[in-house]
């Protein structure tokens, strides 16, 4: 009855290890998976920052483009 007890201790603590093992290697993954999120959000910040550069840009353009025009329109006028 001894080695039975013995029998079903160690593979109570094989199973144990099999399920921490399995549970180290599930966070090792879950690690990468967020690191690799991690470096997308960085990159699409630094492109929304980009686009933000980009858009303020157009428009200084287009504010200077209807300010030269008004100063046209109001030197053909007079």
């Amino acid at each position: 009855m001894g080695s039975c007890s013995n029998l079903k201790s160690s593979l109570d603590e094989h199973n144990l290890e099999l399920r921490v093992k399995t549970a180290n290697e599930a966070e090792v993954i879950s690690q990468q998976r967020l690191a690799a999120a991690e470096a997308d959000i960085a990159e699409l910040r630094q492109k929304l920052e980009a686009s933000k550069r980009d858009d303020i840009k157009i428009l200084r353009d287009i504010e200077q483009y209807y300010s030269t025009q008004i100063v046209q329109n109001a030197y053909e006028c007079c």
